[in-house]
């Protein structure tokens, strides 16, 4: 996650997270394909601020939607990919500097953790040998979820991913 702010310095660092679900394939021409899909997705950030370590792990329902091009034979093809995403947060957790596990609330009165609702662009490249998929991805988030007013404050989703996908024909 990018997070900004003009009273407070983040010190953001990466969090391993994990995606499942299904894309589906749906084949235009040969080479050219729409894939639809629905995952379940953890995103989120470890973070100093004022030497305080915090961990922020939104979970999110994500709707891609992106194109392929693909390029080989029907053994190994290479892949490249784009597309944009809606996700809605539904879960996750935080960690304070004291080690307390506490659960994210989206709600609309008390204490809100972000915005659940996100939307953002994506691209990558993979390869496909056989039934399996190997690929990396970047995802961009295009909403700002900080819940701060203070004016400049800005939270953003930003993923570096590298999936291994098995695929699935009627053949």
């Amino acid at each position: 996650m990018t997070m900004e702010s003009p009273v407070v310095t983040y010190d953001p660092g990466t969090r391993i997270g994990l995606h499942f679900g299904e894309i589906f394939n749906i084949p235009v021409n040969d080479n050219f394909a729409l894939k639809p899909g629905i995952m379940l997705s953890s995103k989120g950030s470890k973070y100093k601020i004022d030497n305080a370590e915090y961990t922020f792990s939104p979970t999110y329902v994500e709707l891609p939607l992106s194109c392929a091009l693909s390029f080989g034979s029907e053994k190994v093809r290479v892949t490249f990919q784009g597309g944009g995403y809606l996700a809605y947060g539904i879960g996750g957790y935080k960690i304070d500097p004291d080690g307390n596990f506490i659960f994210l609330n989206y709600g609309r009165s008390g204490v809100r953790d972000g915005k659940p609702f996100d939307v953002g662009f994506m691209g990558g490249a993979g390869l496909s040998i056989k039934n399996f998929l190997l690929s990396a991805q970047y995802s961009q988030g295009l909403r700002n979820l900080s819940v701060s007013e203070i004016a400049g404050s800005d939270i953003k989703n930003r993923v570096i991913g590298i999936s291994v996908t098995a695929l699935f024909s009627e053949k």
